[in-house]
């Protein structure tokens, strides 16, 4: 039935985030999205707040979401080496559908 449904979704999705958390930490790197905008009919950008070792580049997935929560664009942000250990940086997503929102998919140290 529906409450069951609801409940499973709920689960799974906080199995996600766990599993993601624990990627996070293992990597030393963490990343959190600050906000989108600038919406247009096939585009969405995206800012995250990364934190990393200063010395480490990393790299971001991150997707945009159109009508029923359905990916319609990904890129890839590229966060270089050097400056402080938390930074903001900003990614254009190109889409195949108007976005709503975006989402961060995962940080990870290149190399």
């Amino acid at each position: 039935s529906l409450p069951l449904v609801v409940v499973a979704l709920v689960l799974v999705g906080m199995l996600g985030v766990t599993a993601w958390g624990l990627a996070q930490r293992s990597t030393g790197v963490r990343a959190g999205v600050l906000g989108f905008g600038d919406i247009t009919e096939g585009s969405i950008t995206i800012t995250l707040e990364v934190d990393r070792p200063p010395d480490q580049p990393v790299v971001c997935d991150v997707a945009a979401i159109g009508d029923l929560q359905v990916d319609v664009g990904a890129a890839r942000i590229e966060v270089p080496t050097g400056g402080e250990q938390r930074v903001v940086v900003s990614g254009v997503i190109e889409t195949a559908g108007p976005p709503k929102a975006a989402r961060l998919l995962g940080c990870r140290p290149v190399g």
